[in-house]
């Protein structure tokens, strides 16, 4: 019937509907299994033509899941579970049907959801309809006594997880504000944490993630237009009281988050299963509503989510550093939580520890400009994951992307926290950047993080080593890797301050062949490392510049293809030559102007006005920086 339905027109659809299914469904006599088999009819349709179906059809359907549903004593619960999953879909295609039929919609669901004859607890549910209907999600009762014991004949738990995925369309779908979500959906799930089937509770927690994600959507908006709680542009119009009523909501989240953390701790404990990924992300979405207040709420988890990392599987460990990660930036303290990712970095498998190291990196980066009483730990933290790097560098065997990573954090760490390691540790690992340059596999990551260090205060530290390092920068300039030659002009940018002047002319030599237009982002990087030479070895420079470098700047000042960041290169260049002429100099003002000027007139000429405006832009920096520039536009023949 849903292939059928995709390929027959609106018409055709409408009739076979009409005759086929819903007619039938009007039958108060059709058995149970003919039933469930209409109704599964219309699920499947709906999921792949619900454009194509008649409003009417889709509101019948529905009063007849309602009907069949209103007494649940019947055992057939595959008819259950069929009633609700059609239910979903009609949820998920139609939704402005659906929210014709929202009220008796969710008093079944709700009903559903707590559907389990065969656990005798004694008790009543959390959420008892004696409750106030005002009241907010977090004024439940506590969750003593759960039982997580699972009945292998009760199948009971299919009807509950049906109906709490019909609830979790309802949530991503957005067909109600988010703070009657809360106020009903919220209540019903967290009354639902005392769910004993792991099965379930899968669907219970993600059906809770995506319930936060929604009030964290709505709490980004606010964020913006200045409160700290969403785009200006997208709530303009926003009332105060719409206001009122999200700030309510982080409210409720506030005081929800223990209880939903103590649950999820005592999941945790015992043997998390299925459940765990569901689990760790609602506490995603918790630190991304509310992350300084959710932080001291998951702390008194971190044991359990250690044991986590060093346990489960490879996807709730991965769930696990992404949590940090949101931690980390929300600019919270996670100095808490350092155990989880240093764990991590030395797992067996690759990815999870590729993803440890590089938000060790992350974290190292950030931490070192942090509050004078957080110098202990974060010291501690350098130090313990600069070892583990290390080994991860210099292993016989190991994973290409592991070993990027692992030169990542030795470079943060050495940058940052030398003091920590030591004169002589932090010099063996900046003389073990270096060598991994002779290694194509990792002689990118190498080269940003030496470039990394020569930016840094401890520049000092590539002296004894200089040479060399600046010999192999200028032979990657050859390589064919687009990214290696843009890594080294960066790197020899940098280094240029500290390297010896009797590389200058090979220097030169190797990097104005890069400035060209044919590869414009390596030539401002080129202009940069020529412009960084003039203005570190003065006058002295000047000659090779002319011989070397001034030629293929004038190629690239009559080329029409130099913008932005070609073009400040460019003038900052033009600035320090001009700063650094000399008496005799080789690139006197007046030779540029004139070069410059001649380029612009033949610009102009060819009707090439937009490069013209370049070049004009080139000789106003001439004029603006120098008085001789000044007085040659100044002549008796030019005014």
């Amino acid at each position: 019937m849903a292939a059928l339905s995709t390929v027959c027109s609106p018409e055709l659809l409408t009739t076979i509907l009409k005759s086929v299914l819903i007619d039938p469904l009007s039958n108060q006599t059709m058995s149970a299994d003919k039933l469930s088999n209409k109704i599964q009819y219309i699920g499947a349709i709906t999921k792949s033509s619900a454009h194509k179906m008649e409003p009417e059809h889709l509101s019948i359907a529905m009063d007849v899941i309602f009907s069949s549903m209103a007494d649940l004593d019947s055992d057939d619960l595959d008819f259950f579970e069929a009633c609700l999953l059609t239910l979903e879909s009609i949820a998920a295609k139609n939704p402005s049907e659906f929210l014709k039929k929202l009220d008796p919609a969710l008093e079944l669901l709700m009903r559903c959801a707590k559907y389990d004859p065969n656990y005798m607890d004694g008790g009543d549910d959390v959420d008892d309809d004696n409750n106030d209907d005002d009241e907010s999600m977090f004024d439940e009762d506590s969750d003593n006594g759960l039982v997580y014991e699972s009945d292998d004949d009760d199948m009971s738990w299919k009807v509950r997880r049906a109906a709490l995925r019909c609830v979790r369309t309802i949530v991503s779908s957005r067909m109600m504000p988010v703070d009657v979500l809360y106020n009903t959906l919220g209540a019903l799930l967290l009354s639902r944490l005392r769910e004993r089937e792991e099965n379930v509770r899968v669907d219970l927690y993600g059906t809770f993630a995506d319930l936060l994600k929604e009030g964290g959507y709505a709490n980004k908006k606010r964020e913006v237009a200045g409160d700290r709680m969403v785009d200006a542009t997208d709530f303009a119009d926003q009332s105060s009281e719409n206001g009122e009523k999200i700030d309510n909501i982080v409210l409720q989240i506030r005081e929800a988050a223990p209880r939903l953390a103590s649950t999820v701790k005592k999941d945790l404990a015992g043997k998390p299963g299925k459940a765990a990924l569901s689990t760790i992300r609602v506490l995603q979405e918790l630190a991304s509503i509310d992350p300084e207040h959710m932080a001291g709420v998951m702390v008194p988890l971190i044991p359990e989510l250690d044991s986590c990392v060093t346990e489960q599987n490879v996807q709730v460990k991965s769930s696990i550093l992404v949590l940090v990660s949101r931690l980390h930036l929300a600019n919270v303290s996670i100095v808490p939580f350092l155990s989880l990712p240093l764990r991590a970095v030395e797992d067996r498998f690759y990815k999870i520890t590729a993803q440890a190291l590089q938000l060790c990196a992350k974290i190292l980066s950030a931490m070192h400009t942090g509050p004078p009483e957080l110098a202990a730990p974060k010291k501690d933290f350098a130090v313990k994951v600069h070892e583990i790097s290390k080994e991860r560098v210099v292993a016989a065997k190991q994973d290409t992307e592991v070993r990027q990573a692992a030169i990542e954090v030795l470079g943060v760490v050495v940058a940052n926290y030398a003091e920590a390691l030591g004169n002589q540790i932090a010099g063996e690992t900046v003389a073990l950047l270096c060598q991994r340059l002779n290694s194509d596999v990792t002689v990118l990551a190498a080269l940003k993080e030496i470039d990394r260090i020569a930016e840094s205060p401890m520049a000092g530290l590539l002296m004894p080593m200089v040479e060399e390092l600046e010999t192999t920068l200028i032979k990657l300039l050859r390589q064919k890797n687009v990214d290696v030659r843009r890594a080294a002009l960066q790197a020899l940018r940098d280094l240029v301050p500290e390297a010896p002047r009797k590389a200058d002319t090979e220097l030169l030599r190797e990097v104005t062949k890069v400035m060209t237009e044919d590869e414009l982002r390596s030539a401002a990087l080129a202009i940069a490392v020529v412009t960084e030479l003039v203005c570190t070895r003065k006058i002295s420079v000047v000659q090779a510049v002319a011989d070397l470098a001034w030629d293929p700047f004038l190629k690239l000042a009559s080329s029409s293809l130099p913008r932005g960041q070609v073009l400040e290169a460019m003038s900052s260049l033009l600035k320090a030559l001009v700063e650094n002429e000399g008496v005799d100099s080789a690139l006197s003002v007046s030779r540029m102007v004139d070069n410059l000027s001649e380029i612009g007139v033949k610009q102009i000429s060819d009707d090439k006005r937009l490069n013209a405006q370049s070049t004009a832009m080139f000789v106003s920096v001439l004029i603006r920086e120098s008085r001789i520039g000044l007085n040659l536009l100044l002549t008796e023949e030019n005014l």
